[in-house]
């Protein structure tokens, strides 16, 4: 046996455990993300992402260290929540005046539509109407030339 051959049969798992743990928060956050509106489910999701590639990333490099990993994730933690926290504030103050635009722009549709069905209607009323007119008015002429030709 080689050295070589020695290194490629050595399992890393401390990043196969890391990324089991970051595949299952994400998987958590989903669960929990279909039930409550909470933070919980999404600090789960993010978090479990990070975590899954740093598995990833360390156990590929052969450098895998549970040190590192809960240092990256007491790095992680505190940015996660803030921006989690930065997006729910935008988000809410943004929700109102897209909710108001979004009603003002199906309504403006709504009109449009309605107003084109409506024209269309009327529209078709009058050419039904205005063919019925011109067919009876050509039925009269028609009626009165076969009578001037057979009379003559």
């Amino acid at each position: 046996m080689t050295d070589d051959d020695e290194q490629a049969s050595v399992w890393n798992w401390g990043s196969f455990g890391a990324a089991a743990l970051g595949v299952i928060q994400i998987f958590a956050g989903v669960f929990l993300q279909g039930r409550t509106e909470g933070i919980t489910a999404v600090l789960l999701i993010r978090q479990g992402s990070p975590d899954t590639m740093f598995a990833i990333r360390t156990g590929v490099a052969k450098t895998f260290s549970w040190n590192e990993y809960a240092i990256e994730k007491l790095i992680n933690i505190p940015f996660t929540a803030v921006s989690i926290g930065i997006v729910r504030w935008l988000y809410g103050g943004a929700e109102h005046a897209f909710r108001r635009a979004i009603a003002r722009v199906v309504a403006r549709k709504v009109a449009m539509v309605l107003a084109r069905e409506v024209t269309t209607v009327c529209f078709g009323w009058a050419l039904r109407a205005a063919k019925d007119a011109i067919l009876e008015k050509l039925h009269e002429r028609l009626e009165s030339a076969i009578e001037s030709t057979f009379t003559q």
